[in-house]
């Protein structure tokens, strides 16, 4: 479930299904992106990594109180700089 929505490909996964996709998907995907900042770090390249991911606009039921969401570990500069962004576009 996600919420309150089924998915069906997770509802019967096995222990053995889960560490399966975790070796032909997850660990990948994460290993290229450690690789590439490792590669750009060795370079001395200033790197800013970004994220996409979606929301629907109601969590359990309740509207969600913002129309977009920026998150960001230790440096706010760029989330702060794309939110101020947003505000002034009438799109958003």
């Amino acid at each position: 479930m996600s919420e309150v929505t089924r998915i069906p490909g997770n509802e019967a996964v096995t222990v053995q299904d889960a560490a399966a996709r975790e070796q032909e998907i997850f660990r990948p995907y994460h290993n290229r992106i450690r690789t590439e900042l490792d590669t750009r770090h060795a370079q001395q390249r200033r790197t800013v990594l970004i994220s996409v991911h979606s929301f629907t606009p109601r969590f359990h039921g309740v509207p969600r109180p913002w129309p977009r969401g920026l998150l960001y570990n230790r440096d706010a500069r760029l989330a702060t700089s794309c939110f101020n962004i947003c505000e002034r576009s009438p799109a958003w």
